[in-house]
């Protein structure tokens, strides 16, 4: 009998000791993988955080430049439908300019007052209309100056370092003026419109102390004066030791 009450005692000890025994293991396990976790929680942190910065800093490069030629897309549909018009101005100065010589080899006095006084009018409404054409370049110079200081600011803002902004064209308007000496030219655009027309842009953001981003982007227009519509030529961000 008392045997078998020993036997019992032994065995419920044994019973009570192993979940102690397993809690202790677990606690060992856990402080054995307690940095492990740590460091894994940090590197997809980490891991995390350079993807939202280079994510971060693309879009606003290509979301910045497209605005920028969004912008340039209204002076440069304004200018070439005047076109038009400058066309139809020609005209009338070369008729002006033959009327004045008609009169001019007659002799007639008044012939001549009246021809010279007609070819006066359409001089100044051929100026009037080329400052029309030339506030529509200066505006998109404007804007696309606006424009890159806009873009420059907003990569400040996330420590860019090393910006540039490239044109392929010297004029924020890839146009050319034809007859290129006439009073009031039409403005074409020129060969290989869009590559000539792109801004590009690059930048570094820094993502760790060691390691930078390096991002670039490029957006032009293509298409007819009707559209003009948005293309994006480049647009990569790739880190940079």
């Amino acid at each position: 009998m008392a045997l078998r009450r020993f036997r019992f005692s032994n065995s419920t000890d044994a019973q009570l000791a192993k979940p102690h025994g397993q809690k202790g293991i677990a606690l060992v396990n856990m402080v054995v993988l307690l940095p492990l976790i740590l460091t894994l929680t940090l590197s997809l942190g980490l891991a995390f955080y350079v993807l939202k910065r280079k994510s971060l800093a693309q879009a606003l490069c290509v979301s910045e430049a497209a605005r920028l030629q969004e912008n340039l897309r209204r002076p440069l549909r304004q200018l070439i439908r005047l076109n038009t018009r400058a066309t139809t101005l020609r005209a009338q100065r070369r008729a002006a300019d033959q009327a004045l010589t008609a009169a001019t080899l007659s002799g007639i006095p008044y012939a001549i007052a009246v021809a010279k006084a007609v070819q006066t009018a359409v001089i100044a409404e051929q100026v009037a209309f080329h400052l029309r054409q030339l506030a529509l370049l200066s505006q998109a110079e404007g804007l696309r100056a606006e424009g890159r200081r806009s873009l420059r600011a907003r990569a400040m803002h996330m420590g860019a370092q090393e910006f540039t902004a490239r044109s392929f064209y010297h004029r924020a308007l890839a146009v050319e003026p034809l007859p290129v000496d006439s009073l009031t030219p039409d403005y074409k655009t020129v060969p290989f419109f869009e590559r000539a027309q792109q801004e590009r842009f690059h930048f570094q953001v820094p993502l760790t102390k060691e390691w930078r981003q390096l991002t670039e982007c490029s957006v032009t227009l293509q298409g007819e004066s009707k559209q003009w519509d948005l293309r994006i030529l480049a647009a990569k961000a790739q880190p940079n030791s």
